[in-house]
């Protein structure tokens, strides 16, 4: 039975087709159907991008959001 997928997994999905995201990341887009794959990936761009997504989606502030991602990418 296929997973229903949740709405920030179809952002997530539109966001790492991306060409040029995905030539700069190099990344599979496939290999990424939810946020929850995408913040434990050990490609930093997935993973930065699962994060402000699923931060996002729980209404964290974008100072907060961009602390966070600064602190993982460091």
């Amino acid at each position: 039975m296929p997973m229903e997928l949740r709405a920030k997994d179809k952002l997530l999905q539109a966001v790492l087709k991306e060409p040029v995201l995905c030539k700069f990341g190099e990344y599979d887009p496939d290999d990424y159907q939810t946020v929850d794959a995408a913040i434990d990936s050990d490609n930093e761009v997935v993973s930065a991008v699962g994060r402000i997504i699923e931060r996002q989606s729980a209404n964290v502030s974008d100072r907060d959001i961009y602390r966070e991602v600064c602190n993982h990418l460091s």
